[in-house]
């Protein structure tokens, strides 16, 4: 398999490094000292920012006061964060300025990450303290494009976690999922358009022109279920509707959000319906089926009172 792209997006833990016992370390105590099942929170934990994981799960305590001890832990904790089978030279073997990491980590964390790992750090970094809306919204990837200078729709992403695979897709990009974090279902409800087994499994490939990158996937794994791309910046591409309880937190009161399921069916709308009740009881929204020529394809648009509705 080989795909062509101007500019290569990574995440970093999970995709380049891995950070998993240090991460669960924390974040299992942090779980503990709150009455929280340690497990369900390190997976939530995994691939977001963390303060959108302490706000989750303690919605009323200083929220900065705890993001703070979070990192403080984090940055203590470095031991057995290494690099992973193949980073250091998929990383070497693309040009300087079209690669960059996209990380929940903020800046501190990451770097102290990277430099454990001994992997170089690009100019370009995005991290958790460049963004105001974090994974799954797709503004840290939008936003790394931009620093490049490409769009999004010309880059490819290289993704462990669903949460970032979610961004990925919603900025309009294509998705290379690593299995070193989720099980295959699990990427491919998110909307990976390819699952490899890591960085080892991906090389580059001389191209005819000097403006494209060529990636060939060298074991030659099965393509996931591929989801077209989708180009608005407040959409979100999800297999499985139930993936919208990962998705909510995230919205902004006065968003419009469309949401793609895999397979189009009529009991996708009150669950959607439900989720977004739940999470906000006081604004009235409505979950419906857009359509084409006639036939439902499972494109639901999910409305906010305050949104300009979107035409079907």
């Amino acid at each position: 398999m080989e795909i062509t792209c101007s500019a290569v997006l990574f995440d970093l833990d999970g995709v380049l490094v891995d950070s998993t016992p240090a991460v669960a370390r924390v974040w299992t105590g942090w779980a503990l000292e709150h009455g929280l099942i340690p497990a369900e929170v390190v997976k939530r934990a995994h691939g977001r920012p963390s303060l959108s994981t302490i706000r989750e799960y303690l919605p009323g305590a200083d929220l900065e006061f705890e993001n703070s001890e979070v990192e403080r832990r984090e940055l203590a904790d470095l031991e057995g964060v290494v690099v992973l089978p193949g980073a250091r030279e998929l990383l070497s073997s693309l040009p300087p300025a079209r690669w960059t990491i996209v990380t929940s980590c903020t800046r501190p964390l990451a770097e102290a990450r990277i430099r454990a790992a001994a992997l170089p750090t690009p100019e370009r970094l995005v991290s958790a303290d460049d963004i105001t809306r974090g994974k799954p919204d797709p503004e840290p990837y939008l936003k790394a494009a931009k620093l490049l200078g490409f769009v999004a729709e010309d880059c490819v992403v290289v993704e462990d976690a669903p949460a970032g695979i979610l961004a990925g897709r919603a900025a309009g990009t294509q998705v290379i999922a690593v299995r070193t974090t989720a099980e295959d279902h699990e990427l491919a409800a998110a909307g990976a358009s390819w699952i490899v087994d890591g960085c080892n499994s991906i090389s580059v490939i001389p191209a005819s022109s000097a403006t494209a990158i060529r990636l060939g996937f060298k074991d030659g794994l099965p393509r996931a279920r591929s989801i077209p791309a989708i180009r608005r910046l407040r959409t979100v591409p999800l297999c499985n509707p139930l993936w919208l309880a990962a998705i909510v937190p995230a919205m902004s009161e006065d968003s419009t959000w469309v949401v793609l399921t895999g397979r189009p069916h009529q009991s996708a709308a009150p669950m959607v319906a439900m989720a977004l009740t739940n999470s906000y009881p006081k604004a009235t929204r409505r979950a419906r089926p857009s359509s084409r020529n006639g036939k439902i394809e499972g494109l639901w648009t999910v409305e906010r009172s305050e949104a300009r509705p979107e035409p079907a």
